[in-house]
């Protein structure tokens, strides 16, 4: 399996075990436990926000093995996509990844590349 298999297979594990409806924090931590259980180094990274050589704010993110920046959602797909741009632009990471964990039972796990 190549890593966004890898990291894939592990959300959808998180999703089949936890189910429709928390809040995006507890399928966070439930994603850190798993990474880490399958050896996968999981923190968060505090970018900053640049505007003309000058820090303007800050971006959390969550990375996994220093290579992919992970957003975790329940809700907003277009917004996500585009935190996970900004911040994959921002760390230089070669990967982005967006999980968006459903609320609702007509709805379906989300796991999306940029």
């Amino acid at each position: 399996m190549n890593y966004r298999e890898v990291v894939s297979e592990i959300a959808r594990s998180v999703f089949k075990t936890l189910g429709h409806g928390f809040e995006k924090e507890v399928y966070q931590n439930a994603l850190r436990i798993a990474f880490e259980k399958n050896n996968l180094v999981y923190g968060t990274r505090i970018v900053p926000i640049n505007y003309e050589n000058q820090t303007i704010g800050t971006l959390t993110i969550a990375v996994i093995q220093y290579r992919v920046c992970i957003v975790v959602d329940t809700k907003n797909f277009n917004e996500c996509i585009t935190k996970c741009s900004n911040a994959t632009r921002l760390t230089q990471l070669p990967y982005g990844m967006v999980c968006i964990f459903p609320s609702t039972l007509q709805e379906e796990l989300i796991i999306h590349f940029v």
